[in-house]
């Protein structure tokens, strides 16, 4: 063995037992911290613990231990990469519905974990009968076939949760003029990165399946997981108590298909919406609400949400921010504002934090508040 493969090897063992431990350590904090004590929290603990068994696998290949703590290994159901999966699945749907009651096809998904675990104990029996041609065929597809239980649970539930969060994100916007803290952008961004890893996942297996090398990927799907469900879990325990999300109903979200057709009185409505916005600027509170507007003009939220998006091609967030976006623009050019700095006058206009002012005003105008206010004085 050249040195240089020692070094590579003793440095990757090292990383992946940190990394294990690590893992060990974010997973029990969220499963018995009391702050953290919610049941969303302790599933992403499942995924972290999944993750980090999987890192442990990995180390006791590359210091090759494999044959002196062989029966170790086997007698604990050690490879449930299910689990990352399927931990990430219910920490979204009890993050953003903390009463949600399992649903019958829900209870199934505990069944690849137990696959997973009866693949991994399958070993004991093959290993003590190798000398058996079956048993030494059963051995080589058994790997494969722990892989697999873990691709065909992600293939199936990463998509959902994506859709999950989506959802979600589509309520908040449509009930919503201040995401701030209710946003779940953060979890979707780190949900499709996985996604991307369990592309590379997948033609990792391909490659092995049909006997190519696979090493050189595989190792940025694990090194991938590592920094994924780390940073979630590290994200969540900083900011856990900043999380204002808001329980949801798939329920509660106008779908042009189930709503009914804009009456004659569409215009008067939306005349009445305009008035009332600019008279009162109600686009100033901070906490504005589609729910708010309703009782002013007596109308269903859903129906409401169908004008706006019929008449303003928007959702109920943007046609807020854009009212809040107008108001900064004139007083940034305003003399009586000239002593107010950029971001009072954002504040005073409705916006709740400074982030969320700038990327919303640099979104809609396609400028910075700062260039904007210089352009136009």
């Amino acid at each position: 063995m050249s040195t240089d493969t020692e070094f590579y090897d003793g440095f990757m063992s090292a990383l992946l037992l940190i990394a294990f431990a690590h893992g060990v350590v974010l997973a029990s904090l969220l499963f018995f911290n009391k702050r953290l004590n919610a049941k969303a929290n302790r599933f992403l603990a499942l995924s972290l613990l999944g993750v980090s068994l999987l890192l442990f696998y990995e180390f006791i290949s590359y210091i090759g231990l494999q044959e002196e703590v062989t029966e170790l290994i086997q007698l604990i159901p050690i490879y449930l990469s299910s689990a990352i999966p399927i931990g990430l699945y219910f920490f979204v749907t009890y993050l953003i519905h903390p009463k949600h009651t399992l649903k019958s096809w829900e209870k199934w998904w505990i069944l690849p974990l137990l696959l997973q675990a009866f693949l991994s104990l399958l070993y004991i029996p093959l290993e003590e009968f190798y000398t058996s041609k079956i048993a030494a065929i059963a051995l080589e597809i058994l790997p494969f076939a722990e892989e697999f239980v873990g691709l065909v649970t992600s293939l199936f539930l990463l998509p959902i949760t994506i859709y999950k969060v989506r959802n979600y994100q589509k309520f908040i916007t449509f009930n919503y003029s201040t995401i701030d803290r209710k946003s779940l952008s953060w979890l979707f961004n780190f949900l499709v990165v996985f996604a991307v890893l369990l592309l590379l996942w997948w033609i990792s297996c391909m490659r092995w399946l049909f006997g190519y090398s696979y090493e050189s990927t595989y190792i940025y799907v694990i090194i991938g997981m590592v920094i994924l469900l780390f940073s979630i879990g590290y994200f969540v325990i900083q900011q856990y108590h900043l999380f204002e999300i808001i329980p949801f109903s798939s329920k509660k979200i106008s779908k042009e298909k189930n709503q009914k057709k804009l009456s004659v009185k569409t215009d008067t409505y939306y005349t009445e919406l305009l008035k009332l916005i600019e008279e009162k600027r109600l686009y100033e509170n901070v906490e504005l609400t589609l729910d708010d507007l309703t009782k002013e003009l007596q109308l269903s939220s859903g129906y409401l949400s169908q004008i706006i998006n019929k008449k303003e091609k928007k959702s109920f967030f943007e046609f807020i921010n854009f009212y809040r976006v107008e108001a900064v623009k004139k007083k940034l050019l305003d003399h009586n504002y000239a002593h107010y700095d950029i971001l009072s006058i954002a504040l005073e206009s409705g916006f709740k934090s400074k982030s969320t002012f700038n990327a919303v005003f640099k979104k809609m105008t396609k400028q910075t508040p700062s260039a904007y206010k210089k352009k136009h004085l």
